[in-house]
Protein backbone atom coordinates (compact mmCIF):
# COMPACT_ATOMS: atom_id res chain seq x y z
CA UNK A 1 0.00 0.00 0.00
CA UNK A 2 3.02 2.01 0.90
CA UNK A 3 4.02 1.91 -2.72
CA UNK A 4 1.29 2.77 -4.25
CA UNK A 5 0.67 6.23 -2.17
CA UNK A 6 4.20 6.99 -3.25
CA UNK A 7 3.92 6.04 -7.08
CA UNK A 8 0.93 7.92 -6.71
CA UNK A 9 2.28 11.20 -4.98
CA UNK A 10 5.43 11.17 -7.87
CA UNK A 11 3.29 11.02 -10.54
CA UNK A 12 1.08 13.94 -9.08
CA UNK A 13 4.28 16.30 -8.67
CA UNK A 14 5.76 15.26 -11.95
CA UNK A 15 2.10 16.08 -13.60
CA UNK A 16 1.64 19.30 -11.35
CA UNK A 17 4.98 20.35 -13.16
CA UNK A 18 4.91 19.23 -16.66
CA UNK A 19 2.28 18.61 -19.39
CA UNK A 20 -2.08 20.12 -19.51
CA UNK A 21 -1.85 20.29 -15.75
CA UNK A 22 1.26 22.10 -15.32
CA UNK A 23 -0.10 24.23 -18.63
CA UNK A 24 -3.10 25.35 -16.41
CA UNK A 25 -1.18 25.78 -12.46
CA UNK A 26 0.80 28.08 -14.71
CA UNK A 27 -1.51 30.09 -16.49
CA UNK A 28 -3.27 30.57 -12.99
CA UNK A 29 -0.34 31.80 -11.81
CA UNK A 30 0.27 34.09 -14.22
CA UNK A 31 -2.88 35.88 -13.80
CA UNK A 32 -1.66 37.35 -10.27
CA UNK A 33 0.77 39.12 -11.14
CA UNK A 34 -0.12 42.45 -11.04
CA UNK A 35 1.87 43.86 -8.03
CA UNK A 36 5.83 43.86 -7.35
CA UNK A 37 5.64 44.68 -3.76
CA UNK A 38 7.33 41.60 -1.19
CA UNK A 39 3.90 41.03 0.48
CA UNK A 40 2.32 40.12 -2.69
CA UNK A 41 5.41 38.26 -4.02
CA UNK A 42 5.15 36.10 -1.01
CA UNK A 43 1.72 35.69 -0.93
CA UNK A 44 2.12 34.76 -4.74
CA UNK A 45 4.41 32.00 -3.21
CA UNK A 46 1.93 30.52 -0.56
CA UNK A 47 -0.71 30.65 -3.86
CA UNK A 48 2.11 28.29 -5.95
CA UNK A 49 2.61 25.86 -3.43
CA UNK A 50 -1.21 25.82 -2.21
CA UNK A 51 -1.94 25.16 -6.04
CA UNK A 52 0.92 22.31 -6.69
CA UNK A 53 0.20 20.63 -3.62
CA UNK A 54 -3.90 20.53 -4.42
CA UNK A 55 -3.19 19.69 -8.40
CA UNK A 56 -0.79 16.48 -6.86
CA UNK A 57 -3.80 15.22 -4.75
CA UNK A 58 -6.53 15.77 -6.98
CA UNK A 59 -4.87 15.23 -10.76
CA UNK A 60 -6.97 12.48 -11.48
CA UNK A 61 -10.38 14.87 -10.92
CA UNK A 62 -8.38 16.94 -13.54
CA UNK A 63 -7.09 14.39 -16.05
CA UNK A 64 -10.89 12.81 -16.12
CA UNK A 65 -12.49 15.96 -17.01
CA UNK A 66 -9.52 16.93 -19.54
CA UNK A 67 -10.01 13.24 -20.96
CA UNK A 68 -13.99 13.00 -21.12
CA UNK A 69 -15.88 16.16 -20.56
CA UNK A 70 -13.04 18.29 -22.84
CA UNK A 71 -14.48 21.62 -20.47
CA UNK A 72 -11.29 22.87 -19.36
CA UNK A 73 -10.21 26.53 -19.92
CA UNK A 74 -6.97 27.67 -19.45
CA UNK A 75 -6.61 30.54 -17.84
CA UNK A 76 -4.54 31.91 -20.65
CA UNK A 77 -6.85 31.43 -23.20
CA UNK A 78 -9.66 33.56 -21.02
CA UNK A 79 -10.23 37.03 -22.25
CA UNK A 80 -7.35 39.37 -20.73
CA UNK A 81 -7.49 42.91 -18.89
CA UNK A 82 -4.79 44.02 -20.31
CA UNK A 83 -5.55 44.52 -24.41
CA UNK A 84 -2.82 44.80 -26.72
CA UNK A 85 -2.29 48.37 -26.18
CA UNK A 86 -1.14 47.62 -22.48
CA UNK A 87 -4.21 49.59 -21.28
CA UNK A 88 -6.14 48.42 -18.57
CA UNK A 89 -9.74 47.74 -19.41
CA UNK A 90 -13.10 47.95 -16.94
CA UNK A 91 -15.44 45.66 -18.24
CA UNK A 92 -12.54 43.20 -18.68
CA UNK A 93 -11.36 42.66 -15.17
CA UNK A 94 -13.77 41.02 -12.44
CA UNK A 95 -13.81 40.59 -8.96
CA UNK A 96 -13.41 43.49 -6.44
CA UNK A 97 -9.76 44.94 -6.06
CA UNK A 98 -7.22 47.68 -5.91
CA UNK A 99 -7.03 50.10 -8.50
CA UNK A 100 -3.27 51.97 -8.16
CA UNK A 101 -1.62 55.04 -10.18
CA UNK A 102 1.99 53.62 -11.62
CA UNK A 103 2.89 57.79 -12.25
CA UNK A 104 1.14 59.29 -8.77
CA UNK A 105 0.64 56.26 -7.12
CA UNK A 106 -2.65 57.10 -6.45
CA UNK A 107 -4.75 53.93 -5.19
CA UNK A 108 -8.52 53.03 -4.36
CA UNK A 109 -10.59 50.14 -3.64
CA UNK A 110 -13.44 49.35 -6.68
CA UNK A 111 -15.86 46.72 -7.57
CA UNK A 112 -15.10 45.21 -10.94
CA UNK A 113 -18.20 42.56 -11.04
CA UNK A 114 -19.52 40.54 -8.34
CA UNK A 115 -22.66 38.24 -8.49
CA UNK A 116 -24.84 36.70 -6.04
CA UNK A 117 -28.26 36.50 -5.05
CA UNK A 118 -30.60 39.26 -3.46
CA UNK A 119 -31.99 38.89 0.27
CA UNK A 120 -35.45 37.38 0.83
CA UNK A 121 -38.10 37.94 -0.03
CA UNK A 122 -36.16 39.10 -3.34
CA UNK A 123 -33.94 36.47 -3.55
CA UNK A 124 -33.09 36.60 -7.45
CA UNK A 125 -29.39 36.45 -9.17
CA UNK A 126 -28.11 39.99 -8.52
CA UNK A 127 -24.81 41.54 -9.59
CA UNK A 128 -22.34 44.38 -8.95
CA UNK A 129 -20.71 46.40 -11.89
CA UNK A 130 -17.92 48.64 -11.92
CA UNK A 131 -17.94 51.81 -14.19
CA UNK A 132 -16.16 54.84 -14.35
CA UNK A 133 -16.71 58.51 -15.11
CA UNK A 134 -15.12 59.69 -17.99
CA UNK A 135 -14.65 63.14 -17.05
CA UNK A 136 -13.64 62.80 -13.23
CA UNK A 137 -12.99 59.79 -13.53
CA UNK A 138 -14.80 58.81 -10.03
CA UNK A 139 -15.61 55.39 -9.59
CA UNK A 140 -19.04 54.10 -9.83
CA UNK A 141 -21.10 50.71 -8.34
CA UNK A 142 -24.31 49.67 -10.12
CA UNK A 143 -26.27 46.71 -8.83
CA UNK A 144 -28.80 44.89 -10.80
CA UNK A 145 -30.91 42.27 -11.30
CA UNK A 146 -30.62 39.12 -13.37
CA UNK A 147 -32.60 39.43 -16.66
CA UNK A 148 -32.65 43.40 -16.23
CA UNK A 149 -30.73 46.10 -18.05
CA UNK A 150 -28.62 48.09 -15.97
CA UNK A 151 -29.90 51.48 -15.17
CA UNK A 152 -26.65 53.60 -16.08
CA UNK A 153 -27.02 57.00 -14.40
CA UNK A 154 -24.14 60.08 -14.85
CA UNK A 155 -22.18 60.88 -12.34
CA UNK A 156 -22.59 63.34 -9.69
CA UNK A 157 -20.05 65.90 -11.82
CA UNK A 158 -22.39 65.13 -14.43
CA UNK A 159 -20.35 62.97 -16.99
CA UNK A 160 -20.81 59.93 -18.17
CA UNK A 161 -19.96 56.45 -17.14
CA UNK A 162 -18.59 53.75 -18.99
CA UNK A 163 -16.77 50.16 -18.27
CA UNK A 164 -15.58 49.58 -21.68
CA UNK A 165 -12.93 52.38 -22.15
CA UNK A 166 -9.62 52.41 -20.74
CA UNK A 167 -9.28 52.67 -17.41
CA UNK A 168 -7.45 55.88 -16.02
CA UNK A 169 -6.16 57.66 -12.66
CA UNK A 170 -8.69 59.82 -11.22
CA UNK A 171 -5.62 62.09 -9.85
CA UNK A 172 -3.80 62.24 -12.77
CA UNK A 173 -6.06 61.18 -15.55
CA UNK A 174 -2.72 58.46 -16.83
CA UNK A 175 -3.61 55.41 -18.19
CA UNK A 176 -0.75 53.94 -16.82
CA UNK A 177 -2.77 51.38 -13.86
CA UNK A 178 -2.61 48.47 -12.44
CA UNK A 179 -5.25 46.05 -10.82
CA UNK A 180 -4.57 43.61 -7.84
CA UNK A 181 -7.54 41.47 -7.46
CA UNK A 182 -8.48 40.75 -3.87
CA UNK A 183 -11.34 38.36 -4.59
CA UNK A 184 -13.74 36.76 -6.94
CA UNK A 185 -17.30 35.97 -6.66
Amino acid sequence: MKIVIIIYLLLGIFLSFFGSLAKSTNSEIQLTQFDASKYFKLRKTLFNITLRTVSTLLYPIYYYDYFFNKKIIFADERIPIFKEDGKLYFHKMGGVGEIHCKICNYSEDIISFTHGYGRPPDSRRCHSGGYQCEDCGKFNTINGFEGEKDIVKNCDCGGKLHNDKPLFCPSCKSQSVGYSLRYLT
